[in-house]
């Protein structure tokens, strides 16, 4: 089941509530099970349909089909109209991003976007309540999402050409594309200079990453784009481990109140 539900390219999503969690922590942990376990389902949906209608030879429709009737499930055993909105979004946004009827994926700038927030909105599954400093965090985290979706698309850009879908890296051009990912994560660096110094650190680590496939970039274009995806990732692990250990001290702080 692994393969055709692709665990291997999200497993590390599920690190995202747990960033909300520790940034907000709070102590409805039955709560936090429940939505962590239902993000499970709703990736493996995301991943298994957009392969069942990409044609890929390891989908058919009982893939998708159970991993959708799992969300379902899962959509009646939230506690907060919050959680239920943003679960009903994003399954949502799932369908109308892979189905050929609406096919998103194939509109630039609108997969773009479809790609950027996605992932992000996952934090509200680790939190109670919406606040500002909640609303700031899904910013930051999505200005690191847009970077990668910059490198992901130039890693399938021969890929998507040859399937006739028409991607914002081919509208705007590589290196303007990444121009604009990396303004976005210089402002997402400001933002978090206000807020957390340790979520400015760990952007710090992003741009680092981000510029220095740049800088290879524009020296050698033919170089193996894939390879940018690649290293990109290896960062945004490397400053999630980081974020969670120095966020740890809001459970700490929780726990003697």
């Amino acid at each position: 089941m692994k393969d055709v539900y692709r665990v291997k390219d999200w497993w590390y999503f599920l690190g995202i509530p747990l960033l909300g969690f520790l940034y907000k922590p709070h102590t409805n942990y039955i709560s936090l099970l429940i939505n962590l376990i239902a993000c499970v389902p709703l990736l493996a949906f995301a991943y298994s349909l957009n392969d069942f209608f990409e044609g890929i030879s390891k989908s058919n429709f009982l893939i998708p089909l159970i991993a959708f009737i799992s969300t379902i499930i899962f959509l009646f055993l939230f506690d907060k109209s919050l959680h239920f909105i943003t679960y009903l979004f994003l399954i949502l946004m799932v369908g109308f991003y892979s189905m050929p009827l609406f096919a998103l994926k194939r509109i630039p700038f609108v997969s773009t976007i479809c790609n950027v927030i996605g992932p992000p909105l996952l934090i509200i599954f680790g939190i109670n309540e919406l606040d500002g400093d909640i609303f700031r965090l899904i910013f930051i985290v999505s200005c690191i999402f847009l970077m990668a979706q910059v490198f992901h698309e130039l890693a399938d850009w021969e890929e998507d050409k040859r399937k006739n879908i028409v991607t914002t890296i081919q509208v705007l051009g590589g290196k303007n594309f990444m121009i604009v990912g990396m303004l976005f994560l210089f402002l997402a660096f400001l933002i978090s200079l206000v807020d957390n110094k340790v979520i400015s650190l760990g952007i710090g680590i992003m741009i680092s990453s981000a510029i220095y496939n740049f800088l290879i970039y524009v020296k050698e274009k033919k170089t193996d784009f894939s390879i940018f995806r690649k290293r990109y990732k290896i960062a945004g692990l490397i400053t999630g481990i980081f974020w969670a250990i120095f966020l740890l001290k809001n459970i700490c702080i929780l726990s003697r109140k």
